[in-house]
């Protein structure tokens, strides 16, 4: 399936944050990308869903804490 616009946002801003800091995921959680993107924390918390389930991101870490990075 095709990417939406609010996945390839996610995957963009995600691939940003991993290179602006190198530990895993950097600080690409969803509450930092509804913040910067000003979208609901909801709507944000479905995209990463979809694209970790379908395994174009990689979730590090529990609850609020979780950080993401690519494959």
């Amino acid at each position: 399936r095709g990417l939406n616009p609010l996945e390839r946002r996610i995957l963009e801003w995600v691939e940003l944050c991993t290179k602006r800091n190198p530990r895993p995921g950097g600080d690409a959680t969803v509450l930092a990308f509804a913040r910067a993107r000003n979208i609901g924390l909801q709507r944000a918390r479905r995209g990463f869903t979809e694209l970790e389930r379908s395994g174009r991101l990689v979730g590090h870490g529990l609850g609020s804490r979780r950080v993401f990075s690519l494959p």
